[in-house]
């Protein structure tokens, strides 16, 4: 707070703004917000000179603060202000994809690869995992620094826990591994509790432990600053010692270890 005035990513002269690749505000914002820092991120989206890229950096922002009905104005500016911006239309079908999970959105202007990230959520909102499946190569071609890289990361990991292969243990280890990645970008509840499926099904008791632990860890959080998570969270934390149960006698879990975890959930459950 103290240096927030001298912070190098806010003036629009920044020389990191000029630099051989520039930075992009818009994914600076998202970087912010998956750190947790919103404040910081809406400095950067102020900031910008450019209309279009002010208003969708801003417009990640307040969705990351729960504010859809403003997100929503601000990209439908952003797409008048920069009709081709590819990030902008990406955002903007994200909120479609949303409020109409039964009716995907048309991807028309999208490259193949974030078309293949709009797709792959429809499919799985309807647990078509071969289908998804069949997208992991233009899945896996989308690069960090993209908007979409988080949400196609999920969805390659997605199809590794949910279809049933022949070859399910190392599809689990490949989707835990996928989780580690995302985890690094941003800890949200639903990733560690994909990582605590993968875990399961790729037979790594450890990161099945830590998932869980993570997970309640972060419920607790939740609950304690009021917010009102118990209806989906006392069955998950259910679904989650079930899961630990299933290990309780494997000789590579250590006993107390495990009792801690379960401590946790039970909390979550109650």
């Amino acid at each position: 707070e103290m240096l927030r005035f001298v912070d190098p990513l806010v003036p629009p002269a920044s020389p990191l703004y000029g630099s051989i690749e520039p930075l992009s505000r818009a994914h600076l914002a998202l970087r912010l917000c998956q750190d947790g820092n919103s404040a910081r991120a809406m400095g950067v989206a102020s900031a910008s000179t450019v209309p279009a890229e002010r208003s969708l950096a801003t417009a990640i922002v307040r969705r990351y603060q729960g504010n859809e009905p403003e997100a929503v104005r601000l990209l439908e500016s952003a797409r008048l202000q920069d009709p081709e911006n590819e990030d902008v239309l990406f955002a903007l079908l994200q909120g479609q994809l949303a409020r109409n999970p039964g009716s995907p959105p048309s991807t028309d202007g999208l490259d193949p690869e974030a078309a293949a990230v709009v797709q792959g959520q429809a499919l799985a909102m309807e647990a078509r995992w071969q289908e998804l499946r069949d997208l992991d190569t233009s899945l896996s071609q989308v690069r960090p620094g993209e908007l979409w890289f988080f949400q196609a990361m999920e969805l390659r990991a997605m199809w590794r826990v949910y279809l049933e292969t022949s070859d399910s243990v190392a599809r689990g280890r490949e989707a835990v591994e996928i989780c580690n990645r995302l985890c690094a970008l941003e800890v949200q509840p639903r990733v560690l509790l994909l990582r605590a499926q993968a875990a399961l099904r790729g037979d790594q008791p450890d990161a099945l432990m830590e998932s869980a632990r993570q997970w309640a860890k972060g419920m607790g959080r939740l609950m304690a600053a009021g917010q009102n998570v118990k209806l989906f969270a006392a069955p998950t934390a259910n679904e989650l010692m079930g899961a630990l149960g299933s290990i309780a006698n494997d000789p590579r879990v250590e006993r107390r270890r495990l009792e801690s975890v379960l401590a946790r959930l039970r909390l979550v459950a109650q």
